[in-house]
């Protein structure tokens, strides 16, 4: 088997208001969207970091909620390349869109845990698995 490179692009998003959205995907074609909303909230107990702050990521990994979405999605997207990489024409790449609420605290740090758990289980198989964040939802967005 050739190795080849595998590519994951995950970008953070935010509402921003309930009604429309504040950041939009810059991923073209998103394969997974996230919605971490349901996830516990680190803001209160967190409030001046974001999910880039290793305290963070550590708070929300202890949740039971989290640790399911993070097993399910890093096996939704290693299910994915590999089944990719074995067609002529692969795609070799799966763009993964993570949503929540203000964009700085879940998404971000979900964002950070699926990529250091997919770097982990990668080691297993026999291509190079390269990861790409885009935390646009940390970006000011200039409203209209």
């Amino acid at each position: 088997m050739t190795r080849k490179s595998l590519f994951v692009n995950i970008e953070t998003l935010a509402f921003g208001t309930k009604t429309e959205p504040r950041t939009v995907p810059q991923l073209r074609p998103v394969h997974l969207t996230i919605d971490a909303i349901h996830l516990p909230n680190p803001h209160k107990a967190f409030p001046t970091l974001t999910g880039c702050d290793p305290d963070v990521r550590h708070w929300l990994a202890q949740h039971s909620a989290t640790k399911r979405l993070l097993t399910k999605t890093v096996d939704d997207i290693g299910n994915y390349l590999l089944e990719e990489v074995e067609r002529p024409a692969a795609v070799q790449d799966v763009n993964v869109a993570i949503r929540c609420l203000a964009g700085r605290h879940r998404s971000v740090a979900l964002a950070y845990l699926i990529s250091e758990q997919l770097l982990q289980e990668a080691q297993l198989w026999q291509h190079t698995v390269i990861v790409k964040l885009y935390l646009t939802s940390l970006k000011e967005i200039p409203r209209a």
